[in-house]
């Protein structure tokens, strides 16, 4: 600022103190737009990991599925397996609710006989002493 010798003192350090107070207004004013600034970043990291943590719990909760799925197919394979074996040895129901043996199955050869009749028979033949 330069001073003008036809203006008194007085004007002089008025306009100087006017000029402080509205250079101090806008760094309060830059301040105040810095700390929103922050608080807007602060937010968004905020947010940000509430979505890693949302995304590290979803392929938590995915991963715990896949090893149900992969547990769940591996029962399931290991009871077909026990289950073709007795069907094999003429154990088990077929679906169309006979029990027709293969060879020497204790549902005897070719002629298939009804689930009754094969848990009759079996019953029997459980009960009988092998000699």
């Amino acid at each position: 600022m330069s001073v003008d010798p036809d203006c008194p003192f007085f004007i002089h350090s008025l306009l100087d103190r006017n000029m402080k107070e509205e250079e101090v207004e806008e760094a309060e004013e830059a301040e105040e737009e810095e700390e929103k600034e922050e608080e807007e970043e602060e937010e968004e990291e905020e947010e940000e990991e509430e979505e890693d943590d949302d995304d590290e719990e979803e392929e938590e909760e995915r991963e715990r599925n896949r090893e149900r799925k992969r547990d769940y197919m591996d029962k399931r394979k290991e009871e077909e397996a026990i289950f073709g074996m007795a069907k094999v040895s003429g154990c088990g129901d077929d679906s169309d609710g006979g029990d027709g043996g293969g060879g020497g199955g204790s549902g005897g050869g070719g002629k298939g006989i009804s689930s009754k009749e094969s848990t009759e028979k079996e019953m029997v033949s459980f009960a009988d002493p092998v000699i």
